[in-house]
């Protein structure tokens, strides 16, 4: 959710800014010196705080792309360590599911 609400307030930044740079490209000629310089200040401001913004959402991103990571990389060990556990301890029973199941599927993969 906050992802999104990032993602919807960079997109505002990024449209300001661009309305904010085809008002000084439209209207550079016309206005005195001082405005256009004032407009220009006003986008490189922008930018920054829109770069800025940028950098937080990606360092934030960053972050829970590497906890989702931890996440999944911890369960999967234990997936696997507790499927280990099993056979070592039913090494008949999982013989039998491994042979039941090659039999559904080659039953079901022979019928196409």
């Amino acid at each position: 959710m906050m992802a999104k609400a990032t993602e919807n307030d960079l997109q505002k930044e990024l449209k300001l800014i661009a309305d904010t740079l085809e008002e000084l490209l439209q209207n550079s000629s016309d206005k005195p010196k001082a405005e256009v310089e004032k407009l220009k200040a006003k986008a490189e401001d922008m930018l920054k705080n829109t770069r800025t913004k940028l950098a937080n959402a990606t360092e934030k991103l960053s972050e829970a792309l590497h906890h989702t990571e931890e996440t999944v990389t911890a369960k999967a060990q234990h997936v696997s360590d507790s499927t280990n556990e099993y056979v070592q301890k039913n090494p008949w029973t999982s013989v039998g599911i491994g042979a039941a199941v090659g039999l559904v599927l080659g039953v079901l993969l022979s019928k196409r």
